[in-house]
């Protein structure tokens, strides 16, 4: 460490404690003044306090350089840090487990529709749900995404197949609290919100990429740390919601 860095105002106090403190005792020493014991003992006791306040000092600042060099602006933020997995990332029944309302959308929300038992015990609480998904009867729209997912006919039985398992169970599907709809435009990518009209809300935002779902990358947005983000994309559900179609029972016979 270079001199002029002892030379700082915040550490000038307790290195000319420590120095005030080391000179008296030479000086007793050399005969040249005469202290008493009790004077020995308190100056002794003044040069541990610097050399304590000294050393608290450095240690915090060492703790500070190493926290700027952590938050360092021009380091690349690294892409495994930011996107996670599904199957690195907390179930759906814990995500879940203390929210009052559920957003979810997505092309066919299959691995949503074997897991809908959690979500009809929140609805049992008075959880609103809403569920959107592609509307499996526009072939133009799923031959589109057939490039990003499966070949258009797996993707039109996935979907069929997510509403047949909602509507298996009418104390789900006939909840005041439940609303499903069908999607006649491109779902970019799926969602699941928590709690959007609270200050605690969340989401989980996933990429159409890779061939299982378990797989695709996605990333979390807080809703209290990054407000501008979560209203994004909770505008991009609500638009997509107000223009699908809702879904019923009735529909779930014709198909």
């Amino acid at each position: 460490m270079k001199l002029r860095s002892w030379l700082k105002f915040e550490r000038l106090i307790p290195s000319a404690t420590i120095l005030l403190a080391f000179v008296a005792q030479a000086l007793d020493l050399l005969n040249i003044i005469q202290l008493s014991l009790g004077e020995q003992l308190i100056l002794l006791l003044i040069g541990l306090l610097g050399v304590d306040a000294l050393t608290e000092r450095l240690s915090m600042l060492e703790k500070i350089r190493d926290e700027i060099k952590a938050l360092d602006g021009n380091s690349p933020v690294r892409a495994s840090k930011f996107f996670q997995p599904r199957d690195k990332i907390a179930p759906l029944q814990d995500r879940i487990s203390d929210v009052q309302s559920i957003d979810i959308c997505g092309i066919s929300l299959l691995a949503i529709s074997t897991q809908h038992y959690n979500l009809l015990l929140k609805v049992r609480k008075g959880c609103k749900i809403r569920l959107l998904l592609l509307n499996p009867n526009n072939d133009a729209l799923i031959e589109i995404l057939a490039g990003f997912a499966s070949k258009p006919e797996i993707i039109q039985q996935e979907i069929r197949t997510s509403l047949s398992n909602f509507f298996i169970d009418q104390n789900f599907t006939n909840s005041k609290f439940v609303e499903i709809r069908v999607s006649d435009y491109i779902i970019p990518h799926t969602m699941l919100i928590t709690d959007a009209d609270k200050s605690k809300g969340k989401m989980r935002v996933e990429m159409y990429a890779g061939k299982w779902a378990s797989s695709r990358p996605g990333f979390d947005v807080c809703k209290s740390e990054d407000p501008a983000w979560f209203n994004l994309f909770l505008t991009q559900f609500n638009e997509l919601w107000s223009k699908a179609k809702p879904y019923s029972a009735r529909n779930s016979i014709e198909q």
